[in-house]
């Protein structure tokens, strides 16, 4: 049992950071998680003009912050000031692994909904939720809207991606 256990762990792990092949998603929502997944691998390997192409040209991030009992949302960087900083040689490794998604979508526009945790050389950094709104665009699908949540505690990252980002 143990044998089957440890060999069934790097299937897990993959299918946990490769949402675009989970079985479970028709094909349009596999195309929309594939733009997310390039996003998270732009971001993890420094490359801005990897990650710049996955968004439209006005597109916006956003954070909701709870702070003394009370929602408020702000702007997050533009992407634009992301991007620069991706592109200026990120001094740390960036990891950002996310699991239970869902992908709604209709017509030209689709929604992914995910946790996520955020380490930064393999250090657990904070966790939350991000939420993507998605265009498609002459059959490319473009992030228009990003907005997340950030927290330091009461973060459920499932142990297979927490090894995982740990040590690499």
């Amino acid at each position: 049992m143990l044998i089957i256990i440890t060999l069934s762990l790097p299937a897990v792990v993959w299918s946990q950071n490769n949402p675009a092949s989970d079985s479970e998603l028709n094909s349009d929502q596999k195309a929309v998680m594939a733009v997310i997944i390039e996003l998270f691998e732009g971001y993890r390997s420094g490359d801005s003009a990897r990650v710049s192409a996955l968004f439209t040209k006005n597109a916006q991030m956003q954070r909701i912050t709870l702070h003394n009992g009370e929602t408020t949302v702000t702007p997050s960087k533009s992407v634009q000031d992301w991007l620069n900083y991706i592109g200026s040689g990120l001094e740390q490794k960036h990891d950002e692994p996310i699991w239970n998604y869902t992908v709604n979508i209709d017509k030209g526009l689709a929604s992914v909904w995910t946790a996520y945790a955020f380490y930064l050389d393999g250090t657990f950094h904070h966790c939350g939720v991000d939420a993507f709104l998605l265009v498609n665009m002459h059959d490319v699908w473009k992030i228009f809207h990003i907005v997340d949540t950030s927290r330091k505690e009461d973060c459920e990252v499932p142990d297979a991606i927490h090894q995982k980002s740990s040590r690499e």
